[in-house]
């Protein structure tokens, strides 16, 4: 994880200050912060400092240049310099202990990493050094907690969800880890393919189908300044498009625009587009209005095309619930279980389903299921205080009510 061209920036007017006297520092701070040329820096920096009594601060950016080019050891001499001569700012203690962690001197590392969280409690670098620590040192429930902070700070992030999962795979929880690593392969995938898409639309020949599935990516990963930006591109060369159109219509969606969301996805289906997602979205934006015959019609559509695709089988399962078809919503629920027997949501639905039905123990089976398999789902605690207040359980019920609300405060944060 490389979060140093971040916390670097804080320094760039103390550098300029303290440099006024000097050929250029800002120079150097310049091709740091904007071009991450750290050799170039390096080499203007080393002349700084020949000078007599060189500012502080360039001690610090020869570390930090030192660290981007994985010369630890350097690195943590010029840091030590650093703070010799009177810099003893949270950034450093921070850098300290980055180049401490990456030449294995784990005790120095956590000391520096523990004093940062003193000042900055929520820094994600130093929350990832400290789980990287505690997993070497097999405290894999101090790592579990560390990551997941990072996680609700930087929430998609490759290195981030791998070693998660790992931490969970080493306590038992089998079900989580697999997930996680699941979602870091999906994620390491698409910053692979954001990679090829971005140089082939660097090219003059590109098309609108380059744009629109860079559009598609950068949307798919959470960006989406960039998806618009890429989609603009497309629809520039190409005005008629149908391409960009699912990927609008999400977004408009995600806003809240539901009649915009509904006519992006009726002019993609109306141009001869086909795809899963489109009848998702457009079932889940009928259903907010209330259109519940046009939903159920898009999902019946959309599982026609993907019969085992397990968003558009929870969401017809929700409408059916919703008309009080619950036998219904119980078949359905058992096809996402068929599709995928780690997926909670099957479970879930199916004991909501006998909730309703008044069928109590086999109601806490399925959520008692859908709990073991994602303990994180504030939703799965919310059912099993229901149930156990039906079943006269209070203490059960007030358990997994506390649960529940802590969990939900936990989301707010991601």
């Amino acid at each position: 994880m490389k979060f140093l061209p971040r916390f670097i920036l804080v320094f760039f007017l103390l550098g300029k200050v303290a440099g006024e006297s000097l050929p250029s520092p800002e120079s150097a701070m310049e091709k740091i912060k904007l071009h991450q040329d750290y050799l170039g820096a390096l080499a203007e920096l080393k002349v700084l400092l020949d000078v007599p009594n060189p500012p502080v601060i360039l001690y610090y950016l020869t570390g930090v240049c030192q660290t981007s080019l994985r010369n630890y050891r350097s690195a943590i001499k010029h840091f030590q310099t650093a703070r010799e001569k009177g810099l003893n700012s949270w950034e450093l203690k921070l850098s300290l202990g980055v180049a401490y962690a990456r030449i294995g001197q784990g005790i120095k590392a956590r000391r520096e990493l523990e004093m940062v969280l003193q000042f900055q409690p929520e820094e994600p670098t130093a929350l990832f050094h400290l789980g990287e620590l505690d997993f070497k040192s097999g405290l894999y429930p101090d790592a579990e907690l560390n990551f997941r902070k990072v996680l609700r700070l930087n929430p998609g992030h490759a290195n981030i969800l791998f070693n998660l999962g790992n931490s969970l795979l080493r306590q038992g929880k089998e079900n989580e880890a697999r997930a996680f690593l699941q979602k870091h392969r999906k994620t390491a995938h698409l910053r692979g393919r954001l990679k090829t898409l971005r140089w082939m639309s660097a090219s003059s020949q590109a098309g609108a189908e380059v744009f629109s599935e860079l559009g598609d990516t950068n949307l798919e990963i959470g960006d989406q300044q960039r998806a618009i930006e890429a989609y603009t591109r497309a629809e520039t060369l190409e005005p008629d498009t149908h391409l960009t159109r699912l990927g609008r219509g999400k977004l408009a969606y995600y806003k809240g625009h539901l009649l915009e969301t509904i006519h992006h996805l009726r002019y993609y289906l109306d141009k001869g587009g086909s795809n899963c997602e489109v009848f998702l979205f457009l079932s889940l934006a009928r259903r907010k209005r209330q259109e519940h015959e046009a939903a159920r019609d898009a999902i019946g559509k959309g599982l026609d095309l993907c019969p085992q695709n397990i968003r558009l089988l929870s969401t017809s399962a929700k409408l059916e619930m919703e008309r009080g078809q619950l036998d219904q919503t119980v078949v359905l629920a058992e096809r996402i279980i068929q599709a995928d027997s780690r997926n909670p949501s099957g479970p879930f639905i199916k004991g909501l389903a006998r909730l309703y039905q008044k069928r109590l123990n086999e109601a806490e089976m399925h959520a008692l299921k859908a709990l073991h398999l994602n303990n994180q789902d504030p939703n799965h605690h919310k059912l099993l205080q229901k149930i156990y207040q039906h079943t006269g359980k209070p203490d059960k019920a007030r358990f997994h009510e506390e649960k529940a609300m802590a969990l939900s405060e936990t989301r707010k944060f991601e």
